[in-house]
């Protein structure tokens, strides 16, 4: 069996994958997608004298803007309070990464998925022969990835917000919407402008905030006014 842990390059993979069902020709050519540089659209030999082509590249939008805006920004909160936390012990800080832990069945698999503003890694440690490794991804594959996260010159994720969107506090434990000082456990969120989160009692928000949960923030202040 192949040992727990095992790199391999894309083409490496599928070569094996192919050895191990037969060698047959239905995975047809394979191309090495690695970092080149071109002159006027001369091939460079790369990788020990293979000559590498550039072929174009079509890119066709799947997700907007704003849920890949939101996505990304929730796998940050995975890095700092989910199952990628573990990181922050290995990785330089300040640096702002995203990610996202994963675990098969009975533990057979285990891995790591995440990206910072110029590398992106994935880390998977398990055995070929399906065994059980007893490894979550956050046990497993999260310290292996921290690792080489931090070897590397990265920068951190950054990306401008949408048009569209709006960042709000909201209580970690409840849920609800919070102001700076209104919480010692709040975090940062996008949401869609339009949304409505019910505030926490008590908190009060400037008169920028959302329409509807300001109005409704008033109503309870004045409300509660009354009783005094």
């Amino acid at each position: 069996p192949c040992p727990r842990t095992r790199c391999h390059s894309g083409v490496e993979l599928i070569e094996d994958v192919e050895r191990q069902q037969g060698g047959d020709d239905r995975v047809g050519d394979v191309h090495d997608l690695r970092q080149s540089e071109v002159d006027d659209g001369a091939a460079e030999r790369v990788g020990g004298g293979t000559v590498e082509t550039v072929f174009p590249l079509e890119v066709s939008q799947v997700a907007s803007p704003e849920a890949v805006y939101q996505l990304d920004r929730m796998l940050v909160e995975v890095m700092e309070r989910g199952t990628g936390r573990g990181a922050r012990a290995v990785l330089p800080a300040g640096l702002t990464v995203a990610g996202k832990s994963g675990t098969s069945s009975d533990f057979r698999d285990s891995w790591f998925a995440g990206f910072s503003g110029s590398h992106l890694a994935v880390v998977w440690v398990g055995y070929d022969s399906d065994e059980p490794t007893g490894f979550t991804g956050s046990a497993g594959a999260l310290p292996v990835w921290a690792h080489i996260m931090a070897g590397l010159n990265t920068s951190s994720w950054e990306a401008p917000m949408p048009e569209g969107l709006a960042e709000m506090h909201i209580e970690f434990p409840t849920g609800l919407r919070v102001a700076p000082g209104c919480s010692d456990d709040m975090v940062a969120v996008v949401v869609p402008g339009d949304a409505s989160i019910p505030a926490k009692p008590g908190c009060s928000f400037p008169d920028n905030g959302n329409p509807v949960t300001t109005i409704l923030n008033r109503a309870e202040q004045w409300l509660r006014g009354l009783g005094h």
